[in-house]
């Protein structure tokens, strides 16, 4: 994976107070690195039990699981969910300030064309994993 955004958090507090002054308001920078975004049928121990690039209708879960490198404060991210251009399912998280922190969402496997997509919560795709279930 290793794609790495960076992303500008404006805090409520300096913007007002550099407002009040005529000032430019100051942004606090930091980056996020996706470091693995991977398809799995389970989780245990916060890992994903394995690696797929598929799923079976009969399979009772359809993980996403992300790993990302966040080195600033708290930054909501989205998995959001597609069965050919339809929205099935949208799932927002919240990503600490970790080398590592890990995160996942799931779905109920239907038929078809699928596609998880984890994005910013100003709606950039950061990673994209696309798949069928028959």
């Amino acid at each position: 994976m290793g794609r790495i955004i960076r992303i500008s958090l404006f805090a409520a507090a300096l913007v007002g107070a550099a407002q009040l002054l005529g000032q430019p308001a100051l942004a606090a920078e930091h980056t996020l690195e996706v470091r693995e975004f991977v398809l799995t049928r389970g989780i245990e121990a916060r890992e994903p039990a394995d690696a797929t690039e598929g799923f079976a209708a009969t399979d009772g879960r359809a993980y996403a699981f992300a790993r990302i490198a966040n080195t600033g404060d708290p930054v909501t991210v989205i998995f959001v969910w597609r069965q050919g251009d339809k929205v099935h399912s949208v799932y927002t998280a919240t990503i600490g300030a970790s080398p590592g922190w890990r995160v996942w969402s799931h779905i109920t496997p239907k038929p078809g064309s699928w596609r998880v997509e984890l994005a910013t919560e100003s709606g950039t795709v950061i990673a994209e994993l696309a798949f069928s279930v028959d």
